[in-house]
């Protein structure tokens, strides 16, 4: 366990704050704005787009708090208000019965107004399901001989009917492109089309099915740290021992976010037994034709499908990092390490969300294109942390739901998130547990009937950065969200209320050099409130909220600060006002 970071600054007596490093963004105006959810383009499951962002859970959290699993998410002050994509509806024109027009004399016509060019047809991404088998289907994948001639099978069929399709199609003015194509455990193909042409293509004697291709999110950090995954899994330190089994042999991918091949934690020894070291690792890439690369031992296959790029470290969250951790960390707890639940299983590190945004989000071609791989490598498990919210269960016909079904006959096991979303509209601006309690909902494609589907109901402890003061003898704590990862003073200082943190609230205030400065969120930016706060010589800076809100603004652009910047709620920014005001007298508080 590392030392808690400590903040302190005193009330009479002390307070004291402890913080963690997290992010968000700047803010201008008090009012905050927050991009619209995704549209499903199905029934079942869409993604949804929130301006939410996970809890960075940091090594240095301070002592654990009790309670259900909340989240503290970003509200980013300066974000665009999404706008509707979807096409003014066209003014229907009144029809008028013909009438008997008289003879005139010839006149010169009037000019015509030119006719408004009609709007161009969106384009859809789908999947093209061909009546190919795929090779999963075709061979025993534990006969490797009999299965690679099986994928060199289906290779070649999947892209001869492609080709068919796509001559037969271009005969009626429909031309295709290949996106991608699937044939270890899914037989197709990924193209872009006209909507009005879905028929037609399905109409065709090579082609099982088409569906329009889902985007679906990944599952939001908002989970215990590592340190207690063992006690929820049921799996203790004491009780890992006595378990002979560590995984040897198995091969587990891991369909994620991404993850770190270079961390001390996910290392196996030359001497474990396992499925693939360099050299059989590099023959297979070779002999497959896949995109990635061989990472380690723990690590022997990797590839960043989202941004086609063998960069499979993620940039933007840590879920898939953490995943892996719990299914296969080989480290050494007396060395501050963790062990995972089978330590000596080899991981796919298949990465599927891109490193562009902290809203990344995953197609369906995407990630069935990292099932399809890892099925060629032999995956005894695929690991699934992705899915829409409040999720229904999948069509039997739908891609996935296919791919799903099939490795599941053959032997291989899709253990799938079940979510983290707390009701129905989770993410949705009219989210409201009052007006609609729905709580108990899972995430599809977690729903599939050929899945393990995984959650966690009895987690009560999470590690959060916290505020605590003590006056008089009495202590206090509150929840806080810290932008910056300068360490916090632990020796008591003062604590200075600051108003809004504007250049004309420090005139009253007097020497503030070496204090904490208390400041409230409004009219100016956290950038300006932070750059005052230095300005006047304060050790750091504590900004409150100015709405009631069950999440904590991160402030982005200060994680270089060169003092400690922390968010706090706004009631108990206000208590923490009361307090000093209470016990410094006016404004300002003294040691």
């Amino acid at each position: 366990m590392h030392r808690p970071l400590l903040w302190s600054v005193s009330v009479l007596s002390a307070v004291t704050l402890l913080s963690a490093p997290a992010v968000h963004a700047d803010e201008k105006e008090t009012v905050d704005t927050a991009p619209l959810p995704t549209v499903p383009i199905q029934g079942a499951v869409d993604p949804q787009t929130d301006d939410q962002e996970s809890v960075a859970v940091p090594e240095t959290s301070p002592t654990p708090e009790t309670g259900t699993q909340a989240t503290a998410h970003a509200a980013d002050d300066e974000a665009s208000t999404s706008e509707s994509l979807d096409a003014e509806p066209r003014t229907a024109q009144p029809s008028h019965e013909a009438t008997a027009v008289p003879e005139a004399t010839p006149t010169t016509a009037a000019p015509q107004a030119a006719a408004e060019p009609e709007a161009p047809v969106e384009k859809v991404k789908v999947i093209v399901e061909t009546t190919d088998r795929p090779a999963l289907a075709r061979a025993d994948r534990q006969d490797s001989e009999a299965f690679n001639q099986a994928l060199e099978t289906a290779d070649a069929d999947v892209l001869h009917s492609f080709n068919a399709i796509s001559a037969d199609l271009a005969t009626q003015g429909i031309h295709l492109t290949l996106d991608d194509h699937f044939y270890g455990g899914f037989a197709g193909f990924s193209t872009t089309v006209n909507p009005e042409d879905i028929e037609q293509i399905k109409r065709l004697k090579q082609v099982q099915n088409v569906t329009v291709q889902r985007t679906l999110t990944p599952m939001p950090v908002v989970e215990p740290e590592m340190i207690f995954s063992g006690d929820l899994v049921g799996l203790t330190a004491e009780e890992r021992e006595q378990i002979p089994y560590k995984g040897e042999n198995i091969i587990v991918s891991v369909i994620d976010s991404g993850i770190d091949p270079d961390h001390r934690d996910l290392t196996l020894s030359d001497d474990i037994e396992k499925r693939y070291d360099e050299a059989a690792m590099t023959s297979a890439i070779t002999e497959l034709g896949l995109p990635g690369r061989w990472y380690s031992n723990k690590v022997p296959y990797g590839y960043n499908y989202a941004d086609e790029t063998q960069n499979v470290k993620s940039m933007n969250g840590v879920h898939g990092q953490h995943v892996s951790g719990i299914i296969g960390a080989n480290g050494n707890p007396e060395d501050g390490g963790i062990v995972g639940v089978a330590p000596h299983v080899q991981i796919l590190a298949m990465k599927v969300f891109g490193n562009g945004t902290n809203d990344s989000t995953t197609t369906e071609d995407i990630y069935i294109r990292a099932i399809d791989d890892s099925i060629k490598l032999g995956a005894d498990v695929l690991n699934l942390s992705l899915g829409g919210p409040a999720g229904f269960n999948q069509d039997s016909n739908a891609p996935l739901e296919r791919t799903l079904a099939l490795a599941r006959s053959k032997g291989i096991l899709p253990v799938i998130a079940m979510g983290n979303d707390r009701n129905i509209t989770q993410g949705l601006p009219e989210n409201s547990t009052t007006a609609n309690p729905d709580t108990s909902l899972a995430s599809s494609p977690g729903l599939s009937s050929h899945a393990l589907t995984v959650g966690s109901i009895d987690n009560i402890r999470q590690m959060l950065p916290i505020v605590r003061a003590e006056v008089g003898g009495q202590a206090y704590q509150f929840k806080s969200q810290t932008a910056s990862g300068k360490k916090a003073n632990e020796a008591p200082v003062r604590l200075v209320v600051a108003g809004l943190g504007r250049a004309e609230d420090y005139d009253a205030l007097g020497d503030i050099s070496g204090a904490n400065v208390l400041v409230q969120r409004g009219e100016i930016t956290f950038t300006d409130k932070y750059q005052e706060a230095v300005k006047h010589g304060a050790a750091g800076v504590i900004v409150y909220d100015n709405v009631e809100s069950d999440d904590l603004v991160g402030m982005a652009g200060l994680e270089q600060a060169t003092i400690p910047v922390t968010f706090v709620g706004k009631t108990d920014g206000e208590q923490l006002a009361k307090l000093a005001m209470e016990h410094g007298g006016r404004r300002q508080i003294c040691v």
